[in-house]
């Protein structure tokens, strides 16, 4: 495994595209596909939704579905982050119940894979590691999903202090006027 590609990757999506998927995105990028890549990484990043619109066969939907595979794998530490928070402070994930055989089987696949503090090109990344050979660990990554789908829909953490990003809405008719 190299660690510094794996690294880069975490953070930038045109350059995961190009190395994970290079016989997807195999064509040079157009201005139109890197505006799409800088919207994605806001996107995932920082939250939030867009809109985008390009002719037929220009990738669209290639971009979507490696894109949601890159979110993954930034939101596993988001995750896992929230898993380290003392119940009932900010931030913290807790689950409904009061005996811990309620959330065996969760808890065991949620710390299924540890985390191992990576170095490369001058930053420090998360690498996931999982703690058995060939175990699958299915639950943490649809936890991790939902953490993915919650933050673009505008979702945020209770008692952060954070507030829901304000979406202004946007006729279609809008939208294909200003593209003439």
């Amino acid at each position: 495994m190299n660690a510094e590609r794996k690294a880069k990757a975490e953070r930038d999506f045109r350059f995961f595209c190009e190395q994970y998927f290079p016989q997807t995105f195999h064509l040079p990028w157009s201005p139109d596909h890197l505006k799409v890549i800088a919207k994605i990484e806001q996107a995932v990043l920082e939250g939030g939704l867009f809109a985008m619109a390009m002719p037929r066969g220009s990738g669209k939907t290639s971009l979507c579905e490696t894109a949601c595979l890159w979110a993954l794998v930034f939101w596993k530490s988001f995750v896992h982050a929230r898993l380290a928070v003392p119940m009932g402070d900010p931030g913290c994930l807790s689950l409904f119940g009061r005996t811990p055989d309620d959330h065996r089987l969760l808890a065991e696949h949620l710390t299924g894979e540890y985390r191992v503090k990576t170095e490369g090109r001058g930053r420090t990344v998360d690498e996931w590691k999982l703690r058995l050979d060939g175990a699958d660990n299915h639950w943490l990554d649809c936890l991790v999903g939902c953490a993915v789908s919650a933050s673009m829909e505008g979702a945020v953490l209770f008692g952060t202090g954070v507030r829901p990003q304000a979406r202004t809405r946007i006729k279609l008719s809008e939208l294909q006027g200003s593209r003439r």
